[in-house]
């Protein structure tokens, strides 16, 4: 994150560390840590991503948790409420990776698929659209996905074909399709193949 790390346990927990003005932390406070701390009410956690000012954790079986800064809707719970502790990302299953942005939030899931939540200026989502999701919504024209990186204002996903795509804010070219402008969905990233997956 920003201003704020987190590390997935072998034991199934999560902790993190660092600023908690929103409660990113997860421990139920919203006090500045400057060891470790358990996030409160998790297990099987399966991996973890930091965002700006709210984390997410994918778990064994499938759902998603986020917790922290909930403008945007960037939490995935159908709200805006900011929250301390974890809470479950509605309707998803099935999750294979989870990557947490500045204000937006995505997973790629076992079906190939790909969904994002939360801020959708500069097109984010990917849904094609420009409308904030407090759920989240399917990336429109994408299969194939083998995991996904959430940026500040970009979305890129790695295919098992070993080609990425990417969308969102292109100011710098940071789609990677010879262009500057904004994508609202999925864009082939040219040149690039052979991605090594992992």
């Amino acid at each position: 994150g920003t201003t704020h790390s987190c590390a997935a346990l072998d034991n199934g927990s999560a902790m993190c560390w660092g600023d908690n003005a929103n409660g990113q932390l997860g421990d139920g406070t919203s006090s500045t840590r400057l060891l470790p701390v358990m996030v409160a009410s998790l297990s099987n956690v399966k991996s973890i991503s930091a965002g700006s000012s709210h984390s997410c954790v994918a778990l064994d079986n499938g759902s998603v948790a986020c917790w922290g800064s909930n403008s945007n809707g960037r939490l995935g719970d159908g709200t805006t409420t900011d929250r301390s502790i974890p809470v479950t990302v509605s309707s998803l299953t099935n999750v294979k990776s989870i990557s947490a942005g500045t204000s937006h939030s995505c997973v790629a899931l076992d079906n190939g698929s790909a969904m994002c939540w939360g801020s959708n200026s500069n097109n984010r989502l990917g849904d094609g659209t420009t409308t904030d999701s407090s759920i989240p919504v399917t990336v429109s024209s994408l299969t194939n996905v083998k995991s996904i990186s959430a940026g500040q204002k970009h979305t890129c996903t790695a295919l098992d074909n070993g080609s990425a795509m990417c969308w969102g804010y292109n100011i710098s070219g940071q789609i990677g399709n010879g262009s500057t402008v904004n994508s609202t969905t999925a864009s082939n990233v040219l040149n690039l193949n052979n991605i090594r997956l992992p």
